[in-house]
């Protein structure tokens, strides 16, 4: 296609408004322009509130041989928090070569607020972190790297979820640095809570707080996964949190230096080998039989789950042109042995899978890829990759809110992308998932019924929102994988669109849990607003 054709393209399917947004965007990170998040009255505002609860956070920080500078900075960022009811618990473990680190430490001491303790021997990062909170009487724990810094409104921030949400586990958005906040180049804008989604790597990282009754319930760090200790305990405490909540703002700055996990993760490739420890004791823990792979990019991770059988699959296409060429491919290429086509008449199997006659199947095992997640109790759908004909994507999951009504995300990335970090390679939870593409379980649709025609091109994402309200999870996977010949979106219509926000109104409204309120909603490409 050339690039005139292609202009035309997106302008067509995004509009101008878009592009608008692209090109201003691009000059805005070309300037270096950046906006605070708040005022300085805002701050002040903050540091004059009085909440319903009184709650202290214990900040857990191990030590080890902190460069002065980075050790000053961490400390003075703790220091200048809005919300001032906290103690920064410091266990050093430094070598004898870093005296310096205690006598710094002893002068921010004069602050009642600040504990300092010398360990006599530096028993690695969970033993240290233990240290730690063995000096904690805070109602809450607070996980802080020894070279990072807090934004002064992250404490406030996390009173307000206690206070407004009864949150027992907290997280946040990040960034990375070099020298200074002022040069952060890499912000993670997170989804809200995803099981499927921390299964294939920890995306929580940083920011976290959680009571320390939740922390007591679980047991503290443990030495045998060093590396990715964080990893394993996120695991642990989310497993029994009862209110997980997700503060999409920017409150933590990752600093990237050489040496830094931050920098390159293969400084420290023995984290990897604990976090797929981790995950494995997670999957025991919750019941879920499967093995642990490293997935396509480092620090993530796939989990091939087990089958509990190998129920009948009928596989429902819709009537195409390449109906014929699509049943003789099917039949040829996948290496599940129990399905039935279904063309007309009623579907036997225990599965359904939706598939849309111009899809051609790519994945030989796409069925068992995709009934590993659906035979779940808490799933009630499954989506697969669907590329479309130019090898760009076509639907990777579908995000709500998008121009009023709902999007694909990751639209038109081009084959061999990771995806919004790495969101391309990895199974995960979204809203919704295509309809050229979906697995559900017959039960699901006895009970909830199956599709809604009059939303036409809308009618996957209704049919997912209903799952969703039902307290069932989508989950998108990249490892089923169709190409999509098709050149219209059947069924898309103005009316068809001002039905579905008619019916999800209120949805729309809140925003989508799994795409970050600070991405534009004029496309779902991830960009920011």
């Amino acid at each position: 296609m050339s690039i005139v054709k292609k202009a035309a393209a997106m302008l067509k399917e995004d509009g101008a408004a878009y592009i608008a947004h692209k090109v201003k965007k691009k000059l805005q990170r070309k300037l270096g322009v950046k906006k605070a998040m708040y005022s300085e009255k805002e701050l002040q505002q903050q540091r004059e509130t009085d909440f319903s609860r009184e709650i202290t956070f214990s900040i857990l920080v191990p030590l080890y041989n902190t460069p002065e500078k980075l050790l000053r900075e961490m400390i003075d960022s703790v220091v200048a928090q809005t919300y001032g009811k906290w103690e920064l618990c410091l266990a050093d473990g430094s070598d004898g070569d870093h005296g310096y680190v205690g006598e710094i430490c002893g002068n921010y001491a004069a602050d009642p607020r600040v504990k300092y303790r010398r360990l006599t021997e530096n028993k690695g990062i969970s033993g240290n972190t233990n240290a730690c909170i063995e000096m904690a009487t805070g109602e809450y724990i607070a996980l802080f790297d020894h070279d990072d810094l807090l934004h002064p409104a992250a404490l406030y921030e996390m009173m307000c979820a206690i206070c407004e949400k009864g949150a027992d586990f907290i997280y946040t958005d990040e960034d990375s640095f070099h020298e200074t906040p002022a040069d952060a180049y890499s912000p993670h804008y997170k989804p809200d809570f995803a099981p499927d989604t921390l299964r294939s790597y920890n995306y929580i990282c940083h920011f976290t707080a959680f009571s320390r009754e939740l922390l007591d319930k679980v047991g503290g760090f443990r030495s045998e996964f060093d590396g990715s200790q964080d990893y394993d305990i996120f695991l642990r405490l989310t497993e029994q949190a009862e209110s997980i909540v997700h503060i999409p703002k920017i409150l933590y700055y990752w600093r990237n230096h050489a040496g830094s996990v931050a920098s390159d993760v293969s400084v420290k490739p023995y984290t990897m080998v604990s976090a797929k420890k981790a995950l494995a004791e997670h999957l025991e823990r919750v019941g879920l039989k499967g093995t642990v792979e490293d997935s396509s990019v480092l620090t993530t991770y796939r989990v091939r789950y087990e089958l509990d059988e190998l129920p009948l699959v009928s596989v429902m296409l819709s009537y195409g042109d390449r109906m014929e060429s699509c049943i003789e491919h099917i039949r040829e290429i996948s290496t599940y042995s129990n399905f039935e086509i279904v063309m007309e008449g009623q579907p036997r199997g225990e599965y359904i899978i939706l598939l849309d006659s111009d899809a051609e199947v790519l994945t030989p095992d796409w069925i068992e890829q995709m009934l590993m997640y659906a035979q779940r109790q808490d799933v009630g759908a499954v989506g697969a990759m669907i590329w479309a004909g130019n090898d760009m994507v076509y639907s990777a999951g579908k995000i709500i809110g998008v121009k009023g009504a709902a999007g694909d995300a990751h639209r038109r990335y081009p084959k061999g992308h990771d995806g919004y970090k790495f969101r391309m390679t990895i199974a995960q939870n979204y809203s919704a998932v295509s309809d050229v593409c979906m697995m559900v379980r017959r039960e699901v649709i006895e009970r909830l019924g199956f599709f809604d025609a009059t939303f036409g091109a809308f009618a996957d994402v209704d049919f997912c929102l209903r799952l969703r309200e039902a307290g069932y999870l989508v989950v998108w996977t990249p490892y089923a994988e169709v190409r999509y010949s098709a050149s219209i979106q059947y069924g898309f219509s103005k009316e068809s669109a001002e039905l579905f926000r008619g019916r999800w109104d209120a949805v729309i409204e809140q925003g989508d849990p799994y795409y970050n309120p600070n991405f534009s909603l004029l496309s779902a490409d991830f960009s920011e607003r």
